[in-house]
């Protein structure tokens, strides 16, 4: 268990880097996803694991998956489909 401050600090330093290259490439990323990353969404369709995995994968996995599929804002007042004044 002493090893687990030092996961939990490279799992935020790796979620950090992922976030700040997200926020650092909307200016080159289409508003909308295209059709195709929308469909790859189809990968987070399996049955849940029986056991525990690894955090860092699942942040991969949302990272590579998901990611591409948002829509690329990041406007503090945007909920989604929501906008807020």
């Amino acid at each position: 268990m002493a090893d687990a401050p030092d996961a939990t600090a490279r799992l935020l330093a790796n979620a950090t880097t992922r976030a700040a290259a997200y926020l650092a490439g909307l200016d080159e990323r289409r508003v909308s996803p295209t059709q195709a990353e929308i469909d790859a969404l189809d990968e987070f369709d399996v049955p849940l694991p029986a056991a525990p995995c690894e955090a860092a994968e699942t942040l991969a996995l949302l990272d590579r998956v998901g990611s591409p599929a948002t829509v690329a804002t990041a406007g503090g007042r945007y909920f989604g489909f929501v906008n807020g004044a």
